[in-house]
């Protein structure tokens, strides 16, 4: 016999597709230990904005940007990602970009990373 390392991660039953809920009770009762991830603060959103974006960034963005992802640390993640790349122009209004932003880059980058896995992944 050789030991078994499972790891599984979802989301709260609550936000999982219907069909999967029944199984999600099954894995809570067989889990030996189970970590539950919650959202990160404004202050480690705007620490994290900081170290990705850069010192200049004032720290309003990063509370906009925890406002916008509901301090969700793959959704910032994505945000930052996207602001480090094309960043916000000067004189920007901030919140406007950041939910603009945000409606646009949530859904279209996870669907390119998933499609970037293949088939066989």
């Amino acid at each position: 016999r050789l030991p078994l390392l499972l790891v599984v991660a979802h989301r709260p039953a609550e936000h999982a597709a219907e069909e999967s809920r029944p199984h999600l009770g099954t894995l809570g009762t067989a889990a030996r230990q189970r970590v539950t991830l919650r959202a990160l603060t404004p202050e480690a959103a705007t620490h994290l904005t900081g170290r990705t974006l850069g010192t200049g960034v004032p720290d309003t963005l990063g509370r906009e940007l925890w406002t916008a992802t509901g301090g969700n640390p793959y959704e910032l993640v994505e945000l930052l990602t996207h602001l480090s790349e094309h960043p916000l122009a000067p004189g920007t209004d901030q919140p406007a970009a950041v939910r603009e932003l945000a409606a646009t880059v949530r859904g279209p980058r996870l669907a390119d990373r998933l499609g970037a896995l293949g088939p066989d992944a």
